[in-house]
């Protein structure tokens, strides 16, 4: 399947496996707008790629991801229309996770991503959604909250003085 992305983010297939790459390395993967917009648009994506059964994300270069990019931090903090956009982006999308060292980190991911992708359909669908149902209600009974909390820091002279001493 041919997705339709910006260059700030890749996906390519290993079988049933795609790999998303954050391709941002210069800012180490920093998520500015574009890349915020890019995330939102990817997992629609995948969901229709009928031949993925599994998505494993990383980030190109020395970084998976430094965090938000502080210029859109920045616009964030000024303009409530922007801000309001990129919280909704960043709602419920279902991930799981997995330590270990770093020299290790994709060979272990591409593992357990074929391990999955190698159980049947149905049954890793089901049991996904079974496990998720604890985790979205308790997400749901706090997301509000947080997106409201993380909104009202965008007004505190603590966030702007960070920012500007970042960008220093």
């Amino acid at each position: 399947m041919e997705y339709d992305l910006p260059d700030v983010i890749e996906v390519r297939a290993d079988g049933p496996v795609r790999i998303v790459t954050l391709t941002r390395p210069e800012q180490l993967n920093a998520v500015n707008d574009e890349l915020h917009r890019s995330l939102a648009r990817v997992f629609p994506q995948l969901s229709a790629d009928a031949d993925a059964r599994v998505a494993v994300i990383t980030g190109e270069g020395r970084a998976f991801s430094a965090g938000g990019d502080f210029d859109l931090l920045d616009r964030m903090s000024k303009d409530r229309m922007l801000r309001r956009n990129t919280l909704a982006e960043g709602r419920e999308i279902g991930l799981a996770n997995h330590v270990c060292p770093d020299d290790e980190v994709v060979s272990a991911a591409l593992a357990a991503a074929h391990k999955i992708a190698a159980l049947p359909q149905q049954a890793v669908e089901a049991t996904k959604r079974v496990l998720n149902l604890h985790m979205e209600q308790a997400v749901l009974t706090t997301i509000d909250f947080a997106l409201a909390a993380e909104n009202e820091s965008f007004d505190t002279d603590d966030l702007r003085a960070n920012i500007d001493r970042f960008r220093a």
